[in-house]
């Protein structure tokens, strides 16, 4: 078994504790072995599913501006490469953590993300009322 299905049966085993089975469902979604595309979970994933690598828990959302972008990290691991969302950079920076005050003040206001595509979704939802504004 892989790591990513390891992670997958925790995280499923920590849904089902906090939230019920019933909520658990629609924290998840599954695919067919070979589409890339996810889709939501009809009923609770299998254990051979997540076993196979064909179910994960749903990426959450928030909306900013209107626009929904990925969660932005919680908690923060010291080393851990992220990526802020700057709404005054043309593009995310990639830093490595190491829990300075300024890195941990980015952190409390949702600023920092996993990947860098994530990063831009978000600085994309910050800046549309000024791009708006200029048409």
């Amino acid at each position: 078994m892989n790591e990513l299905n390891t992670n997958a049966l925790r995280q499923l085993a920590d849904d089902i504790d906090k939230y019920g089975e019933l909520a658990t469902i629609e924290r998840w979604e599954w695919r067919p072995r070979f589409p890339d595309e996810w889709t939501d979970c009809a009923a609770l994933p299998s254990t051979y599913r997540i076993l196979e690598g064909w179910a994960r828990r749903k990426p959450q959302t928030i909306t900013v501006n209107g626009v929904e972008v990925p969660e932005p990290l919680r908690e923060v691991s010291d080393e851990q490469v992220v990526w802020t969302a700057s709404p005054v950079s043309a593009s995310p920076w990639r830093i490595t953590y190491k829990g300075f005050r300024s890195q941990y003040f980015l952190l409390r206001l949702g600023l920092l993300h996993a990947t860098k595509e994530a990063a831009q979704k978000h600085m994309d939802a910050m800046t549309l009322p000024s791009r708006m504004d200029e048409s």
